[in-house]
């Protein structure tokens, strides 16, 4: 089984997203879509290649 991921993207506001504020939105957003988030994942933040401030969001969850 190959992992999957819930990713979104979050503008940073001259900075990165805070990791524990990313992960807790991931938590609404799986709730929302019917998945669960393990509960020793932790999100995993990029910079867009575009050097923009969004920062793209990616946490490991099982999909229902």
């Amino acid at each position: 089984m190959s992992p999957r991921f819930l990713a979104f993207e979050l503008a940073g506001l001259g900075q990165a997203p805070d990791p524990d504020a990313a992960l807790a939105y991931g938590h609404v957003l799986a709730e929302l879509g019917g998945a669960t988030i393990p509960t020793d994942a932790r999100p995993r933040i990029t910079q867009r290649a575009d050097g923009s401030d969004h920062y793209r969001v990616e946490i490991s969850a099982n999909f229902t």
